[in-house]
């Protein structure tokens, strides 16, 4: 029965002209509905029905409802099937696994499932399905369990109940016990409606994919069903599907299959291969497209089941034939399956001899230009790569990454690398061959490959004069940005072996990296620093002019470069004693896992239902740069790959524990006072008497280490780590130490296993030497008592600290505002339009109790600001949050302020107060607008000068057009392109937001590359949005006198 009211109120709604209207019209209704609801008693069921269904559309066409749920549940109450329909309809649509509501409908749902109307069951079950949640999930699973077993429940119902119960188990994997539920299952498959065949093994699909031991019981009843369909053609011509008999079961049969070896019973094994074989066999074109593409579906999964269980030479030899025949098909989508089954079988084949005749049709492969074409070939062109024919595969790779689309240029150089790697034929290829990758890969090219690079380098001494001599030529012509990164590692390590050559001398090789400084990124400039600072204890007479270059760039705007730059030139002028153990020659690596390898893995795995087989596993069977195989060079000159270390020797992976926002030390370090390779890397903003101190108090380490709560032992730093603090740059630079650090030496003593990239990129180490412990420990305390030293001497005041943590957090959304012995002060802030939030973290570094502890944020007329409240007690070693809301009314020059104050037992009768500036600038209103160069100069050009313009230059202390950019990002200014034809310049607009006002602000920076000045103009529609920006932007940019 047709519903008058809902269809009347629906013509109403499509009958508005405007938002408004509409808006009117269901305001007019939801207020008729809910006075009808206030009467609730007194309303007949066809009205209930009647209103919720109006709710219903209401919240269909995008409007909220938060009312109404309670006369959705009495409708679940109603005998009458159209007012039930409607209650489960409202309880699916407007509810969610959370709701409160939930558990007035449980009860419900089990009367009905349990009720035998067929109606009923179905409509619960769909509300299940929809709706999930834990505590239905929990309540419910063993009724639709029994819906699924029960003889007395109809086909259609048990379908409903397969498909329900498949929903809840990916969602709840534990609610179902293989071990209880194996044998249930197993009758299912006896049911001779195939509809109710294929729901259930749908669901039988999944739980054999999560655990297929736990469920072998199956695979004798899938293989006679599998008889009763292919051999015995027992099935209704109404579930033929264009002359096919059940194509969906059948293919889900066979890939069910493929999670089992080869059945034990002789019986049925041979049932299953003559299964395969008539499948195999009986294939045969037609002119129905649609019979062709059923039978293909069959025919590739039964070609995986072949190739999975290896048990027939024959139907493997007819399978691979028949693959290589689709290759040459015109359809796009057989092309496609065939090279992923294709793929398949050489990962678990030993023969590849058909395959390999093919090679040149597969290379054709990735000239296709659907993509999908291209990656399955890729794929099918690793899994086949071995010795024989690695040198051609490799070089098409490359020769195809010339053209590759950039959503396969990562996955094709990721790849290459390794082939090239596991396969190489002499060293001087494999590194002719990575060279040529980075240089055609450019950014596709992850930092993973260039680290594979130098350890192998490191590891092999008959590679390394020609890798030296071979990188240094590349570092003498243009190239990528990851080729100047490994040689200057390179260089700065095995430069030596080159130096007496004409073409290589050490003056040439400081002229190549010096000219490669000034173009790179500062992740590469702090490599080719510590390259040279090698170079400088290798060659005598190089020091005095790396002294000079490295002295310039102790006032580098990165504070990382900045602080090496300070610690480099102190020991190659003051501390020339520890020179020689700081930078000691870099051992060979320990055999860890191909980082290489592991990202592979790590991109099958996302994945959500398991295949049966992996490309990993190819790799595991055919040792292709396994996770414990290394290259290396026999008495002979032959490359192998050697097999890890015996277990005695292996190292050991330490867990991480954070020391402060400056160090992460493995515990094992900690505990037995060994050297630190990251003490020199301290983040300048943090050096002071608690990095020196944190270092030798092993106990105290030792006891925040044991301590379980979440709240206790635990830095700031750790808990702003967990909301994303590193956006900010000092952060940042204290996650990047172990990626950015230059190596000299490796530490194996103590049996630490570290990342690939950490053994890469570390600077100090001890000698590789089990036998050399004593002499060890003196050089540690020596080399420990040097770095104290030059962390004092390029320790800043409390003052210039706190400014340069202020001026940091202008243009980064978290990181550390002040930091002593007592307290230390982090924030977190986001900004959308005139509003922001700001977490401030006060920690407590001392072992006894803040009391009265207290803040007050003094008002001001341009914030409308809302402070939660804090405690006044903050216990030792923990910390406490405090969250800042606020609207920006209008423009504003100064910063709000802080005031903070606290007792605690250190300070006896004194009490610790401070006033700070919070980090809340003008700049972190400003949106960043983009605009085209006609727009960008119509409005340049309609505001001529002072008050609204600016126009000033100063001494800068980067010209660095990309640095300057990621600073003006900072300060919410969009940098504009193709603006100004000159390059050196930067041209930026944005949009100051406050809820009273809006002010367009352009900018155009002049770089002078003589004087290292730069001409700022900036023009704005608001004096003080003027004055506030040229204040920021000068702050960051202009040299400081230290």
């Amino acid at each position: 029965m047709s519903i008058t009211g809902l269809r009347n109120y629906i013509r109403d709604i499509r009958k508005c002209t405007s938002k408004q209207t509409e808006q009117l019209r269901v305001n007019k209704e939801l207020g008729k509905i809910r006075s009808k609801f206030k009467k609730s008693k007194k309303m007949s069921g066809y009205d209930r029905k009647k209103y919720v269904a109006k709710l219903l559309y209401t919240y269909m066409i995008g409007y909220d409802i938060d009312f109404g749920h309670i006369e959705a549940v009495e409708l679940l109450h109603s005998k009458k099937y159209s007012e039930k329909q409607i209650g489960y309809l409202a309880v699916a649509l407007l509810l969610n696994e959370n709701d409160e509501f939930i558990k007035l409908i449980i009860n419900s749902i089990h009367n009905d499932l349990l009720s035998g109307n067929e109606h009923s069951q179905c409509l619960a079950l769909t509300a299940i399905a929809n709706i999930g949640g834990k505590e239905m999930a929990e309540a419910l699973t063993s009724d639709v369990q029994k819906l699924l077993v029960s003889q007395s429940s109809s086909n259609f119902v048990k379908k409903k109940a397969s498909l329900c119960l498949l929903r809840l188990f990916r969602k709840y994997p534990d609610l179902l016990i293989p071990s209880e539920w194996a044998n249930r299952a197993e009758g299912l498959l006896n049911n001779y409606d195939y509809g109710v065949l294929t729901s259930v093994l749908s669901l039988l699909l999944a739980l054999v994919a999560q655990d297929p031991e736990g469920y072998k019981v199956l695979q004798s009843k899938a293989i006679q069903l599998l008889k009763r369909i292919v051999i015995e053609e027992s099935v209704q011509k109404e579930y033929h599907y264009h002359n096919v008999p059940v194509p969906w079961l059948q293919v889900k049969l066979l890939r069910i299959l493929q999670y089992w070896k080869v059945p034990k019973s002789k019986t049925s094994g041979n049932l299953l291969t003559n299964c395969l074989n008539k499948i195999l066999t009986g294939f045969r074109l037609t002119r129905s497209r649609n019979h062709n593409n059923a039978r293909r579906a069959i025919l590739f999964e039964s070609i995986n089941l072949i190739i999975h269980l290896k048990n027939s030479e024959r139907l493997l030899k007819i399978s691979t034939k028949t693959l290589l025949k689709f290759l040459s098909y015109k359809e796009t989508n057989i092309r496609y399956l065939s090279l992923e089954c294709l793929t398949h079988l050489t990962a678990v084949s030993d023969d590849l001899t058909l395959v390999k005749k093919h090679q040149d049709t597969i290379f054709k492969g990735l000239k296709e230009t659907d993509i999908g074409i291209q990656k399955r070939a890729l794929d099918l062109l690793y899994t086949m790569c071995d010795h024989s024919n690695s040198t051609v595969i490799v070089g098409e790779l490359i020769k195809f990454l010339v053209v590759a689309n950039y959503s396969i240029r990562d996955e094709l150089v990721l790849k290459t690398a390794i082939l090239a790697e596991s396969f190489a034929t002499d060293f001087s290829w494999y590194v002719d061959t990575i060279l040529r990758l980075i240089r055609l890969g450019g950014d596709s090219v992850s930092d993973d490959i260039w680290h594979r690079v130098v350890r192998i380098v490191t590891n092999n001494p008959t590679l390394r004069h020609y890798a030296s001599k071979v990188l240094f030529r590349t570092l003498q012509t243009k190239c990528q940005e990851k080729a100047v990164s490994v040689g200057s590692y390179i260089l700065g390590e095995f430069g030596g072996t080159i130096a007496r050559e004409r073409d290589s001398t050490p003056d040439k090789q400081l002229n190549v990296l010096i000219k490669k400084y000034k173009i790179v990124k500062p992740k590469t400039q702090i490599i080719i620093l510590s390259s040279l600072t090698k170079l400088a204890k290798r060659h005598g007479s190089l020091r005095e002019q790396i002294v000079e270059f490295i002295d310039k760039q102790r006032t580098h705007i990165n504070t990382e470069i900045q602080q090496r730059s300070c610690e480099y030139y102190l020991m190659l002028t003051k501390y020339v004693d520890i020179l020689e153990e700081a930078f000691e020659d870099m051992p060979e690596f320990p055999q860890l896992e191909n980082s290489l390898l592991k990202r592979i893995k790590e991109q099958e795995e996302d994945t959500m239902d398991p295949r049966a087989w992996s490309m990993e596993q190819k790799m595991r069977e055919k040792g292709l740069g396994g996770s414990n195989k290394e290259l290396t060079k026999t008495k002979e000159g032959e490359i192998e790959q050697t097999d890890e270390q015996p277990k005695e020797q292996q190292v050991k992976t330490t867990e991480l524990i954070s020391m402060n926002q400056d160090e992460l030390i493995p515990k094992e370090n900690v505990q037995t006072n060994t050297k630190v390779r990251e003490v020199s890397t301290i983040e300048s903003q943090t050096i002071g008497e608690n990095s020196i101190n944190l270092m030798d108090n092993n106990q105290n380490i030792q006891n925040n280490q044991q301590q379980t709560s979440t709240s206790k032992g635990t830095s700031i730093l750790d808990e702003l780590s967990g909301i994303n603090l590193n956006e900010g740059q000092n952060t940042q630079n204290n996650q990047q130490k172990q990626k950015e650090n230059y190596p000299t030496s490796n530490n194996n003593n103590q049996g630490q296993q570290k990342t690939n990239e950490e053994e890469i990129m570390g600077l100090f180490g001890s000698n590789n030497n089990n036998n050399n412990n004593n002499n060890n420990n003196t050089r540690q305390n020596k080399i420990k008592n040097v770095l104290n030293s030059l962390i004092l001497s390029t320790q800043e005041d409390p003052e210039q600290k706190l400014k340069n943590n202020f001026d940091s957090l202008c243009t980064n959304s978290g990181g550390v505002l002040y930091q002593d012995k007592y307290i230390q002060i982090g924030l977190k802030s986001q900004y959308h339009g005139s509003e922001g939030q700001l977490m401030l973290f006060y920690g407590n570094s001392q072992n006894s109790t803040f009391e009265n502890f207290k803040t007050h944020i003094t008002p001001v007329p341009y914030l409308k600001l809302r402070t939660d409240p804090v405690v006044d007690q903050i216990p030792g070693n923990t910390q406490q949050k405090q969250l800042l809301h606020f609207q920006c009314l209008q423009e504003f020059s100064s910063p709000p302020k802080i005031n903070i104050s606290f007792n605690c037992e250190e300070l006896g009768q004194e009490k610790w107060n401070k006033t700070f500036q919070l980090p809340i600038v003008l700049s972190k209103f400003v949106q960043r607008v983009p605009l085209r160069a006609q727009e960008f100069m119509g409005r340049w050009k309609q505001i001529m000068g002072p008050p609204l313009g600016y126009q000033g230059t100063f001494v800068a202390r980067t010209i660095s057009a990309m640095e300057i950019g990621q600073i003006l990002s900072g300060l919410g200014i969009q940098v504009l392109n193709g603006v100004d034809p000159n390059k050196n310049n930067l041209i930026g607009s944005g949009l100051f937001v406050a809820a009273k006002k809006k002010v367009g602000c352009l900018l155009r920076m002049e770089t002078n590359l003589n004087n290292k000045s730069i001409k700022m103009t900036i023009k704005t529609t608001n004096t003080t949005v003027t004055s506030a920006l040229k204040n920021l932007i000068q702050t960051q940019l202009e040299v400081r006198i230290l």
